[in-house]
């Protein structure tokens, strides 16, 4: 904060108290002030005319204006938060197997087929209004969306048995090429007694 910036904020507390300022203020107030940005000041002195019927202090000021920063710094890191969830809930939704289907290029020629049935084609210089071109597309999206929203989830990978039974196919845990204990058992020749 400068000189002149410190006389604004002084002649703001003289016209909001009806005091005259006395012409050590703004040495006083350049020097417990001036650290902070002109802008967090003016917004700490506004505040304080704004919610109390005394001429401020430095100290005042001060303490208005961290609380003020804290304030700005919090709702900031509010932002950033739901900015990053928002980001993140449109990644996951755009790259799920059933997602890229519903809203890849499939879903633009269904838009783009909607528009040629109502009328448009632009190759041969056919145009919709503004606002009905607006009307079928945005109509086309819910068509589409409605349309594919029971499309299956992506399937589970598999995690079971890494082999199978090479003659009845159940999976097992044992080497490649292995029977299972089933198909072993029917497989041993039985030994009857003669």
């Amino acid at each position: 904060m400068n000189h002149t910036e410190a006389q604004g904020l002084i002649k703001l507390c003289t016209k909001a108290y009806r005091q005259p300022a006395d012409a050590d203020d703004e040495v006083l107030w350049l020097a417990t002030l001036g650290d902070l940005p002109f802008g967090l000041a003016r917004a700490a002195v506004v505040e304080w005319v704004r919610t109390s019927p005394y001429w401020p202090r430095p100290a005042d000021i001060r303490e208005r204006a961290r609380l003020i920063d804290a304030q700005q710094k919090r709702e900031a890191a509010k932002r950033k938060q739901l900015d990053d969830r928002a980001r993140h809930a449109i990644t996951a939704a755009t790259t799920t197997p059933a997602a890229a289907a519903r809203t890849g290029a499939n879903m633009v020629r269904h838009i783009l087929g909607r528009l040629a049935d109502a009328g448009q084609d632009v190759a041969n210089g056919k145009r919709l209004g503004k606002e009905r071109a607006k009307t079928v597309a945005e109509a086309a999206v819910e068509e589409w969306l409605d349309r594919t929203a029971d499309q299956p989830a992506a399937p589970e990978p598999y995690t079971g048995p890494a082999t199978a039974c090479p003659n009845c196919y159940t999976p097992h845990d044992q080497p490649a090429g292995t029977w299972c204990t089933t198909c072993a058992a029917d497989r041993e020749p039985t030994h009857q007694p003669a």
